[in-house]
Formats: C-alpha cells, structure tokens, sequence
C-alpha cells in the first residue's frame, strides 16, 4: 500500500510542476501579447490587453 501511496504522492507532485510551468509560460505569454513590455505606448497597451482578454490557449 505504501509504494501505491507514495506514486500518487508522485504523480500530484508532478501534476502540481506541470500545473506551475502552465502558468508561468500564459503569464509570459499575456505579458507579450498585452503589450505591456511595451509600457510607453499606453494607448497600445490597453488596446492589446483588451484584445487578449477574450483569446484562448
């Protein structure tokens, strides 16, 4: 029973990794597609975040 337990403990764990990597790639993709690294061109900048905001990965 231990060695069953101890693979799901493994597999949430890798699931939990995978679930954090998700995020951290759609945070750095929202940030290029919400043009906010272009942050002097604001007017740009909120035209892009809005237009992001109704796009799906």
């Amino acid at each position: 029973m231990k060695e069953i337990r101890l693979s799901h403990n493994l597999i949430q764990a890798a699931e939990k990794l995978i679930q954090a990597v998700a995020r951290l790639i759609y945070s750095v993709g929202a940030l290029i597609q919400g043009g906010l690294l272009e942050q002097y061109d604001a007017a740009a900048s909120i035209e892009s975040i809005s237009g992001f905001s109704g796009m799906r990965f």
